[in-house]
């Protein structure tokens, strides 16, 4: 990837692209706080945010410690960022390999053929990664826009993109409920460090199914473990029956409300009212603390109809997080 990255133009239509340094992060927050009154931005959002320069500093090194050489690049007029674009790709348990391209734009170079040139830079970028990974088979381009991102999503449409799928915020105005009893048989325990292996995995077993999901590496597990110790498990519930794990909700507390980050039960404990266990166990805890309001996140298509479980138990979806593909050719 590292060296036809290299191979790609320094600039497309009077845009000069290059990789992005540490020093850059505080022009990529200014982008960011520009942005969000145009994009329409929800600072509770459990799927954006408009991160300080300090976050974004954080993320830059991050990226430069994971060696991800090439996948984040500015676009530059007149010697002043004014988008930034990063990479991705991953194969999908299906045999589609999916190759993604996130852009943000400043409001003030939208209009500009900015975006154009950001979009041609990553296709070509993609599509001679895809070639690397051989072939041209089952790969896609793909691209995220939020309902409210409206020159992001007509720029996508203009190049071809299609939605494939939705990603769905709903809101809870109150943390407060009446008690929820559970099936015999199952009974809730809080998030133990010995038990981190058996609900990663059991959240890993969850999605399975679905169409979307990600074919399991070597590393899940690891990745999984490293992701649940970032919660705090006072804040968390698994569900077991005996001694199998058989859900579990997974929750983080900020910007003045809990999100229930993961919902999740295994494909044999499902219909027996165990989500629902959790998610009042998760919600009437955090209303215990003082928090006033939960959000969480789940796919439109979801085969479980999990929109009707949630509006079930007082959530209103907010926000559309709409999914673009594009085949390549």
């Amino acid at each position: 990837m590292e060296s036809n990255i290299r191979k790609m133009p320094d600039s497309i239509g009077g845009v000069r692209f290059r990789e992005v340094t540490g020093s850059d992060a505080e022009a990529m927050a200014s982008i960011h706080s520009r942005r969000r009154e145009r994009d329409g931005v929800d600072a509770a959002s459990t799927f954006e945010s408009i991160p300080t320069v300090d976050q974004v500093a954080g993320w830059l090194t991050w990226r430069s410690s994971a060696e991800m050489v090439g996948t984040l690049i500015g676009a530059e007029v007149d010697g002043r960022i004014v988008g930034y674009t990063w990479l991705d790709w991953w194969t999908e348990k299906d045999g589609v390999r999916l190759y993604l391209s996130q852009a943000v734009v400043d409001p003030a170079y939208r209009g500009l053929g900015v975006g154009t040139s950001m979009v041609r830079w990553a296709e070509e970028t993609l599509r001679r990664k895809a070639m690397d990974d051989g072939g041209l088979d089952r790969a896609f381009y793909g691209a995220n826009a939020a309902e409210t991102e409206r020159d992001a999503t007509s720029l996508l449409i203009d190049h071809g993109y299609v939605e494939s799928f939705a990603v769905v915020e709903m809101l809870r105005d109150s943390c407060e409920v009446d008690d929820f009893v559970l099936p015999a048989g199952v009974e809730l325990r809080p998030l133990l460090e010995e038990h981190l292996l058996e609900v990663g995995r059991s959240v890993t077993a969850a999605y399975a199914e679905s169409v979307f999901s990600v074919e399991v590496s070597e590393q899940q597990d690891e990745t999984q473990v490293k992701w649940l110790r970032g919660f705090d498990p006072s804040l968390c519930f698994v569900a077991w029956a005996g001694d199998q794990v058989a859900g579990q909700v997974i929750c983080r507390v900020e910007r003045g409300r809990v999100e229930l980050a993961e919902v999740s039960v295994g494909k044999e404990w499902r219909r027996r009212g165990i989500a629902s266990g959790l998610i009042s166990s998760a919600l009437r805890n955090c209303h215990e603390i003082g928090v006033p309001s939960a959000r969480l996140h789940t796919v439109r298509e979801n085969r479980y109809a999990s929109i009707v479980l949630y509006e079930g138990l007082g959530f209103r979806v907010i926000k559309k997080h709409l999914r673009y593909r594009k085949p390549m050719d």
